[in-house]
């Protein structure tokens, strides 16, 4: 999930190769195989359908030479948004591909105004971690035992607009900070 940067703006360059484009209802199939091929526990079907139907939900893919390499869905609730899942297939990761990928919800949101992005990750989850601090997110809470293993959950929180998203990214070489 931790990949370098993307498209314009200050969030870095995407991969020449990369092209990142909004996913509909008709790449269902496409999503459905891709999800399983990221992650060890997919969402079903049946979720990922929802999220495509949802108009408050926007789901853009990763393609390289054709084929789909990675993913992001992400959920309008008002005055924020959640990144809900960012999935690049093992072969592709370490890319450039995740960076791109939430760069893309990050352009989005700012041209739709929205001032705020929030999102979990699981605390083990380091190439996640480095990927969420490089782009200047902030930790603001802990979800302990969260996930079905008990491993807790960390809350981070980006603040949308000019300097907003450049300012923390100075901070991230310290490392992840602890709630």
């Amino acid at each position: 999930m931790s990949d370098e940067a993307r498209g314009s703006a200050d969030h870095g360059a995407r991969p020449p190769s990369a092209r990142i484009r909004p996913a509909g209802a008709s790449d269902l199939d496409d999503l459905v195989e891709l999800e399983r091929r990221c992650f060890a526990r997919p969402w079903s079907r049946r979720l990922l359908a929802a999220e495509l139907a949802l108009a408050s939900s926007k789901t853009w893919i990763a393609l390289l030479d054709q084929s789909w390499v990675g993913y992001v869905i992400a959920r309008s609730t008002g005055a924020s948004a959640e990144l809900l899942r960012v999935g690049v297939t093992p072969a592709h990761r370490r890319r450039s591909l995740a960076r791109s990928l939430v760069g893309a919800v990050i352009d989005a949101l700012e041209r739709a105004g929205i001032p705020e992005l929030l999102l979990e990750v699981r605390e083990d989850n380091r190439a996640a971690l480095g990927l969420y601090e490089g782009l200047g997110f902030r930790i603001t809470g802990r979800r302990r035992g969260y996930y079905e293993d008990r491993t807790d959950a960390l809350l981070f929180d980006l603040r949308l607009g000019s300097s907003a998203t450049r300012e923390p990214a100075a901070q991230s070489s310290r490392g992840p900070s602890r709630p």
